[in-house]
């Protein structure tokens, strides 16, 4: 997920760094909030990372087909 969503996968990290110095510090409340806010950057990376993978997959099968009937089309 880190190479296809970088940004949001920073964010995450960020916000887990965050979370365990506002747990260190007992500010329980701040950590339950930014662990939570780090899980849904992760889980956002982790479908976008998903997205960019199914369209590389889609634009080979298309690129795939459009040989074929290239190929065809000469016979």
């Amino acid at each position: 997920a880190a190479a296809e969503a970088p940004v949001e996968m920073a964010a995450a990290r960020d916000k887990l760094t965050r979370a365990t110095a506002a747990y260190d510090k007992k500010d329980y409340a701040l950590a339950k909030q930014l662990a939570n806010e780090a899980d849904a950057d992760a889980k956002l990376a982790e479908a976008q990372a998903r997205s960019v993978r199914s369209s590389r997959a889609l634009a080979e099968v298309r690129n795939g087909i459009r040989m074929l009937r290239e190929e065809t089309a000469r016979k």
